[in-house]
Protein backbone atom coordinates (compact mmCIF):
# COMPACT_ATOMS: atom_id res chain seq x y z
CA UNK A 1 0.00 0.00 0.00
CA UNK A 2 1.13 3.50 -0.82
CA UNK A 3 0.38 6.02 1.91
CA UNK A 4 -1.03 9.26 0.50
CA UNK A 5 -1.61 11.02 3.83
CA UNK A 6 -1.20 10.19 7.47
CA UNK A 7 -2.66 11.79 10.59
CA UNK A 8 -2.22 10.79 14.20
CA UNK A 9 -5.17 8.37 13.92
CA UNK A 10 -5.61 7.68 10.21
CA UNK A 11 -3.94 6.48 7.03
CA UNK A 12 -5.16 7.48 3.60
CA UNK A 13 -3.79 4.95 1.12
CA UNK A 14 -3.70 5.13 -2.65
CA UNK A 15 -6.48 2.90 -4.00
CA UNK A 16 -5.76 -0.59 -5.35
CA UNK A 17 -8.03 -3.25 -6.78
CA UNK A 18 -6.31 -6.08 -4.92
CA UNK A 19 -6.63 -4.57 -1.46
CA UNK A 20 -9.71 -2.40 -1.69
CA UNK A 21 -12.40 -3.68 -4.02
CA UNK A 22 -14.33 -5.86 -1.52
CA UNK A 23 -14.05 -3.27 1.25
CA UNK A 24 -15.35 -0.55 -1.06
CA UNK A 25 -18.15 -2.76 -2.40
CA UNK A 26 -19.43 -3.16 1.16
CA UNK A 27 -19.17 0.59 1.79
CA UNK A 28 -20.85 1.65 -1.46
CA UNK A 29 -23.67 -0.87 -1.11
CA UNK A 30 -24.78 0.63 2.23
CA UNK A 31 -27.84 2.88 1.70
CA UNK A 32 -27.06 5.03 4.76
CA UNK A 33 -23.49 5.70 3.65
CA UNK A 34 -24.52 6.47 0.07
CA UNK A 35 -27.68 8.48 0.87
CA UNK A 36 -25.82 11.78 0.42
CA UNK A 37 -23.19 10.66 -2.10
CA UNK A 38 -23.43 11.18 -5.83
CA UNK A 39 -26.98 10.55 -6.98
CA UNK A 40 -27.86 9.06 -3.58
CA UNK A 41 -28.03 5.48 -4.84
CA UNK A 42 -26.01 2.48 -3.72
CA UNK A 43 -23.63 0.80 -6.12
CA UNK A 44 -23.45 -2.86 -7.04
CA UNK A 45 -20.23 -4.81 -7.51
CA UNK A 46 -19.84 -3.91 -11.21
CA UNK A 47 -20.44 -0.20 -10.57
CA UNK A 48 -17.99 -0.18 -7.67
CA UNK A 49 -15.37 -1.99 -9.74
CA UNK A 50 -15.83 0.57 -12.53
CA UNK A 51 -15.56 3.45 -10.05
CA UNK A 52 -12.44 2.00 -8.42
CA UNK A 53 -10.79 1.41 -11.80
CA UNK A 54 -11.45 5.07 -12.69
CA UNK A 55 -10.20 6.22 -9.25
CA UNK A 56 -6.95 4.25 -9.63
CA UNK A 57 -6.33 5.63 -13.12
CA UNK A 58 -7.04 9.16 -11.90
CA UNK A 59 -4.72 8.74 -8.88
CA UNK A 60 -1.91 7.37 -11.06
CA UNK A 61 -2.19 10.33 -13.42
CA UNK A 62 -2.71 13.18 -10.91
CA UNK A 63 -1.10 11.74 -7.73
CA UNK A 64 -4.26 12.57 -5.80
CA UNK A 65 -7.83 11.28 -5.77
CA UNK A 66 -10.11 9.10 -3.71
CA UNK A 67 -8.07 7.08 -1.22
CA UNK A 68 -8.95 4.27 1.14
CA UNK A 69 -9.03 5.39 4.77
CA UNK A 70 -7.82 3.11 7.57
CA UNK A 71 -7.76 3.53 11.33
CA UNK A 72 -4.12 3.27 12.38
CA UNK A 73 -4.51 1.50 15.71
CA UNK A 74 -6.83 -1.26 14.42
CA UNK A 75 -5.95 -1.21 10.70
CA UNK A 76 -9.71 -1.28 10.03
CA UNK A 77 -11.02 0.04 6.73
CA UNK A 78 -13.05 3.17 7.53
CA UNK A 79 -14.10 4.55 4.16
CA UNK A 80 -12.88 6.76 1.36
CA UNK A 81 -11.66 10.34 1.09
CA UNK A 82 -9.61 12.49 -1.22
CA UNK A 83 -9.20 15.45 -3.53
CA UNK A 84 -10.07 15.46 -7.20
CA UNK A 85 -11.28 17.67 -10.02
CA UNK A 86 -15.01 18.21 -9.45
CA UNK A 87 -16.78 15.07 -10.68
CA UNK A 88 -13.44 13.64 -11.93
CA UNK A 89 -13.85 16.09 -14.83
CA UNK A 90 -10.30 17.25 -15.53
CA UNK A 91 -11.65 20.12 -17.65
CA UNK A 92 -13.06 21.55 -14.43
CA UNK A 93 -10.44 23.58 -12.57
CA UNK A 94 -12.19 23.28 -9.20
CA UNK A 95 -10.65 20.76 -6.81
CA UNK A 96 -13.18 19.02 -4.59
CA UNK A 97 -12.71 17.34 -1.23
CA UNK A 98 -14.85 14.24 -0.88
CA UNK A 99 -15.27 11.73 1.93
CA UNK A 100 -17.51 8.89 3.05
CA UNK A 101 -17.09 6.79 6.17
CA UNK A 102 -18.61 3.54 7.34
CA UNK A 103 -21.34 4.17 9.93
CA UNK A 104 -19.34 2.63 12.78
CA UNK A 105 -16.88 5.54 12.50
CA UNK A 106 -19.42 8.38 12.45
CA UNK A 107 -19.40 10.90 15.28
CA UNK A 108 -15.77 10.46 16.35
CA UNK A 109 -14.21 13.48 14.66
CA UNK A 110 -12.63 11.38 11.90
CA UNK A 111 -14.29 13.28 9.05
CA UNK A 112 -13.09 16.63 10.40
CA UNK A 113 -9.59 15.20 10.81
CA UNK A 114 -9.66 13.93 7.23
CA UNK A 115 -10.98 17.17 5.75
CA UNK A 116 -8.50 19.33 7.67
CA UNK A 117 -5.59 17.18 6.52
CA UNK A 118 -6.79 17.20 2.90
CA UNK A 119 -7.14 21.00 2.98
CA UNK A 120 -3.60 21.39 4.31
CA UNK A 121 -2.22 18.96 1.72
CA UNK A 122 -4.18 20.56 -1.12
CA UNK A 123 -2.92 24.06 -0.44
CA UNK A 124 0.64 22.86 0.12
CA UNK A 125 0.80 20.72 -3.03
CA UNK A 126 -1.60 22.12 -5.61
CA UNK A 127 -1.54 25.42 -7.44
CA UNK A 128 -5.00 26.46 -6.30
CA UNK A 129 -6.26 29.32 -4.18
CA UNK A 130 -9.45 27.55 -3.14
CA UNK A 131 -10.87 24.07 -2.55
CA UNK A 132 -14.53 23.15 -2.69
CA UNK A 133 -16.87 20.57 -1.17
CA UNK A 134 -20.39 19.64 -2.20
CA UNK A 135 -23.12 18.38 0.11
CA UNK A 136 -26.82 17.67 0.07
CA UNK A 137 -28.90 20.32 1.91
CA UNK A 138 -30.19 17.65 4.33
CA UNK A 139 -26.68 16.43 5.21
CA UNK A 140 -26.27 18.64 8.27
CA UNK A 141 -23.47 16.46 9.73
CA UNK A 142 -21.31 16.98 6.64
CA UNK A 143 -22.01 20.71 6.68
CA UNK A 144 -20.80 20.82 10.30
CA UNK A 145 -17.60 18.99 9.33
CA UNK A 146 -16.98 21.48 6.55
CA UNK A 147 -17.58 24.57 8.68
CA UNK A 148 -15.40 23.16 11.51
CA UNK A 149 -12.68 22.71 8.89
CA UNK A 150 -12.92 26.34 7.74
CA UNK A 151 -15.23 26.01 4.74
CA UNK A 152 -17.93 28.61 4.08
CA UNK A 153 -21.21 28.13 2.26
CA UNK A 154 -20.96 29.65 -1.22
CA UNK A 155 -24.02 28.77 -3.30
CA UNK A 156 -26.60 26.25 -4.43
CA UNK A 157 -25.71 24.19 -7.47
CA UNK A 158 -27.61 21.57 -9.45
CA UNK A 159 -25.99 18.24 -10.23
CA UNK A 160 -27.02 14.63 -10.91
CA UNK A 161 -30.13 15.40 -12.94
CA UNK A 162 -31.04 18.72 -11.31
CA UNK A 163 -30.49 17.61 -7.72
CA UNK A 164 -30.01 20.68 -5.53
CA UNK A 165 -26.69 20.62 -3.69
CA UNK A 166 -24.79 23.09 -1.55
CA UNK A 167 -21.32 24.21 -2.54
CA UNK A 168 -18.82 25.20 0.13
CA UNK A 169 -15.34 26.63 -0.39
CA UNK A 170 -12.22 27.51 1.51
CA UNK A 171 -9.47 29.88 0.40
CA UNK A 172 -5.76 29.29 0.93
CA UNK A 173 -5.22 32.80 2.27
CA UNK A 174 -7.55 31.98 5.18
CA UNK A 175 -5.58 28.93 6.31
CA UNK A 176 -3.16 29.31 9.20
CA UNK A 177 0.43 28.31 8.62
CA UNK A 178 0.11 24.59 9.37
CA UNK A 179 3.18 22.60 8.41
CA UNK A 180 3.05 19.30 6.63
CA UNK A 181 5.63 16.60 7.25
CA UNK A 182 7.22 14.40 4.59
CA UNK A 183 4.33 11.91 4.54
CA UNK A 184 1.84 14.71 4.13
CA UNK A 185 0.33 14.64 7.59
CA UNK A 186 -0.62 17.77 9.38
CA UNK A 187 1.65 18.55 12.32
CA UNK A 188 -0.75 19.24 15.14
Amino acid sequence: MTIFLETSRLLLNAPTLEDDVHLIINLRSDPEVMRYMGDGNTQNEAQTYEFLTQAISYYNQYKMGICSVFEKKSNKFMGQAGLMHLGFNTNNEEIEISYRLDKQFWGNGYATEIVSCLVAWGFANLSVDQLIAITYPANIASQRVLTKSGFKYKEKIYWFGNTELLKFNIYSKLISSREINMKGSVNE
